[in-house]
C-alpha cells in the first residue's frame, strides 16, 4: 500500500470510518505530514479522541504531544466564540436574534458529541445587518477590512486585528448562498470539438438563489450550552448549509489545495448533525425548495464512499444518482459547469490529491499547444475554433473569441492572449494551473490587474502581464509566468517540458447581466 493510500486510510479513521479499536498503521510520512493533514481536514481533536478512546497502544505518540497545544487552543478559541455569540445574541430582539451559521453549530446540535474544530471567525446572519453593525459597534467592534462577498454586509473585529489567534472576527452575512447551476452541459469529452454551454444564455447564475433570514424564520431555536442559550438552525436546515456549502467548495476550488479540497472534518460534522434530523422528509423538502439536492445527493455519496455510513437522515439523498459536474470557471454569473458519465476525479483524490491538473485537462480533451523559443516563432491557436476542443458559454449571446500564442523565453514561459474583441466592458482571462490560479483582467480603460485566485485577492509581485498594441488595432494581453508564479521548485530546465492549464476568456454579454466565455483545457509542449 502506498504512502498516499494509507494517509487516507488515516484521515478516513480519525473522521469516523470503521471500528474505533483497531487503529490504521502509520504512513511512512513525516510527522509533519500527518499534522499538516489532519489539520488541513479539521480533524485534530477527532483524531486525539478517537485514539483515547481505542485505549490501545499506538505509534502516533509524537503526533498527538505535537497536537496538545493545537487542541488545547482549539478548545479555548472554540469556548469564545461560543461566550462572544451568546452575549451578542443576548442584545437585540429574542424573537429575532442573529443566528449562527456553521462554526460550532454541531457541537451544539449534537450536545458536544460533534468535536471543535479551528475556525477563523464568526458567520452570523441577521435580520437586519446595519442595525446589527451598529449594535456590535457599542460592544467594542469596529470594520475590518477584507474582501467582501456578494451574500456578506461586512466584517467586525475587536481585539488585535492583525493577531488571528486573539481577534474576535465577525462575518455579518446577508445570506447564504446556494451553488445550483443550471447551465450544465453534459459531455464525456471536449476532445470531438466546441461543446457550448447555455448557449441561448436562460441558465440561471450559478449562484442565483440565497437562503436569507426570512427564509430560515421557522428554521432556527434556542440551544442551551454551559456558557448560555445559542440561537441555531436546526438539524434539517444546518444539514442543508452544510451540505451546500461542501458542494459549492468542490465546485469552486476546482484544483486549488493539494489537500482537504473535501475537508474530512466537516463532512464527519455534518453525518453527525444529520443523525438529529428528526424528519427526513422534511430534509428533503427543503433541499428541493431551495434547490439543493445534488449537494445533499453529493455528502450522502461521499460519505458512504469515504467513511462508510449514512445516517437515517440523508438515506434518500444516498439512493439517488450522483452527477459528475465539474465547474470550469465559477463565480456567482458564470455557471460554466459540465457533467461526465463518470467523475473526473476519485474520491480519494479529493483528500489527497495523486491526480493533478495534467490529468485533469487530457480528461476533458486538452488541446495540445507547442510553445517554441520567441514568441515570433510560436504558432497561433484560435480558442473558439469548431476544431478545437473547448468549451463556450452563451456564444449565441456573445461568442468570445481570442487566438492564443504561447512561447518560452529567459526561464519564464509567455503567454499572449489576443481577444477578437473588446467593448466597454471588462475583459478577463483565466489561468488555472491548478495550483495556483490566476485572472487578469484588462478593464475598458487599459488597465491591466491581475487576482491570485487562491488567496482572492489582488497582487502586484505575481506574473507580469502587460499590454502589446497591434497593426490591426487590437490588443494583446501578454502574460509572463516564472516557476515561482507557477508554484514550482526552480530547475535548469524550467519551462520544460510544458505545463498543463485551464485557460478562458470572459466578457460580458453587451446589455445584459451575464457573463460569456471559452475555455479551453490546454497541453503545453515547449520545443
Amino acid at each position: 500500500m502506498d504512502a498516499s493510500k494509507q494517509l487516507v486510510d488515516l484521515l478516513t479513521w480519525a473522521a469516523g470510518r470503521g471500528d474505533a479499536s483497531i487503529v490504521p498503521s502509520r504512513p511512512p510520512v513525516t510527522r509533519q505530514a500527518v499534522i499538516e493533514a489532519l489539520s488541513a481536514h479539521r480533524l485534530t481533536v477527532r483524531f486525539a479522541g478517537r485514539l483515547t478512546a481505542s485505549g490501545l497502544s499506538h505509534d502516533f505518540g509524537d503526533v498527538v504531544a505535537s497536537l496538545a497545544g493545537v487542541n488545547q487552543r482549539i478548545l479555548e478559541r472554540a469556548e469564545l466564540d461560543i461566550q462572544t455569540v451568546v452575549q451578542l445574541q443576548s442584545l437585540g430582539e429574542q424573537d429575532r436574534p442573529p443566528i449562527l451559521l456553521k462554526g460550532f453549530t454541531p457541537h451544539c446540535l449534537t450536545g458536544g458529541a460533534a468535536p471543535h474544530h479551528r475556525s477563523g471567525d464568526i458567520d452570523l446572519l441577521p435580520p437586519d445587518t446595519e442595525a446589527f453593525k451598529e449594535l456590535a459597534r457599542t460592544q467594542g467592534y469596529r470594520t475590518f477590512e477584507r474582501h467582501i462577498a456578494f451574500h456578506e454586509a461586512g466584517y467586525l473585529v475587536r481585539g488585535d486585528a492583525a493577531d488571528r489567534d486573539s481577534r474576535t472576527l465577525l462575518d455579518v452575512h446577508t445570506g447564504f448562498p446556494v451553488f445550483a447551476p443550471a447551465g450544465v452541459v453534459t459531455a464525456q469529452r471536449a476532445s470531438g470539438g466546441r461543446v457550448d454551454v447555455d448557449a441561448e444564455g436562460r441558465a440561471r447564475p450559478a449562484m442565483w438563489l440565497m437562503i436569507e433570514y426570512d427564509d430560515v424564520a421557522e428554521e432556527w431555536g434556542w440551544v442551551q450550552t454551559r456558557f448560555g442559550r445559542v440561537a441555531a438552525l436546526k438539524p434539517e436546515m444546518a444539514t442543508l448549509i452544510a451540505c451546500s456549502h461542501m458542494h459549492k467548495n468542490i465546485h469552486n476550488r476546482a484544483w486549488r489545495y493539494p489537500l482537504a479540497n473535501l475537508p474530512l472534518g466537516e463532512l464527519a460534522d455534518t453525518l453527525q448533525v444529520a443523525g438529529a434530523v428528526a424528519e427526513p422528509g422534511k430534509l428533503q423538502a427543503l433541499a428541493e425548495r431551495f434547490h439543493v439536492v445534488d449537494a445533499v445527493v453529493f455528502a450522502a455519496h461521499a460519505a458512504d464512499r469515504l467513511l462508510g455510513e449514512v445516517p437515517a437522515g440523508l438515506a434518500w439523498a444516498r439512493e439517488r444518482t450522483l452527477r459528475h459536474t465539474r465547474t470550469l470557471w465559477a463565480d456567482r454569473h458564470h455557471p460554466l459547469v459540465v457533467e461526465r458519465a463518470r467523475p473526473l476525479e476519485p474520491f480519494d483524490n479529493l483528500l489527497v490529491r495523486e491526480q493533478g491538473i495534467q490529468e485533469y485537462v487530457r480528461e476533458l480533451g486538452a488541446l495540445e499547444v507547442q510553445a517554441p523559443a520567441g514568441i515570433d516563432k510560436a504558432p497561433a491557436y484560435e480558442l473558439d475554433d469548431v476544431q478545437h476542443p473547448a468549451f463556450t458559454h452563451r456564444r449565441s449571446l456573445h461568442a468570445v473569441g481570442a487566438s492564443l500564442q504561447v512561447s518560452h523565453e529567459d526561464a519564464t514561459i509567455l503567454f499572449h492572449v489576443t481577444p477578437h474583441q473588446a467593448g466597454n466592458a471588462p475583459t478577463h482571462v483565466f489561468f488555472n494551473f491548478g495550483v495556483p490560479v490566476y485572472e487578469v483582467t484588462l478593464w475598458p480603460d487599459g488597465r491591466l490587474t491581475t487576482k491570485d485566485c487562491t488567496q482572492g485577492v489582488d497582487i502586484s509581485d505575481g506574473p507580469r502581464a502587460e499590454l502589446v498594441p497591434r497593426a490591426d488595432g487590437r490588443c494583446t494581453i501578454a502574460v509572463r509566468f516564472t516557476a515561482a508564479d507557477l508554484g514550482v521548485a526552480p530547475h535548469p530546465a524550467f519551462p520544460s517540458p510544458g505545463c498543463a492549464l485551464v485557460l478562458g476568456v470572459r466578457q460580458g454579454v453587451p446589455g445584459r447581466d451575464l457573463n460569456a466565455a471559452t475555455v479551453a483545457a490546454l497541453d503545453v509542449a515547449t520545443v
